[in-house]
C-alpha cells in the first residue's frame, strides 16, 4: 500500500509542483509541497505507532 501512494505521489504531485513552479506559480507549489511533507509526516508516524 505504501508503495502503491509513494508511486501515485511521484507520478502525479511532483511533476505538478516542477510545473507550477515553472510557470510562476510558486506560493501553489509551495502549499502542494507543505501538504505533502505533512502527508508522508503523518503516515511515518502511523507506520511507527502500529
Amino acid at each position: 500500500m505504501r508503495a502503491l501512494v509513494l508511486f501515485f505521489f511521484s507520478i502525479v504531485f511532483f511533476p505538478t509542483i516542477f510545473l507550477l513552479d515553472a510557470f510562476g506559480f510558486q506560493e501553489e507549489a509551495i502549499e502542494i509541497s507543505t501538504h505533502i511533507a505533512a502527508f508522508f509526516s503523518g503516515m511515518l508516524v502511523w507506520e511507527l505507532v502500529l
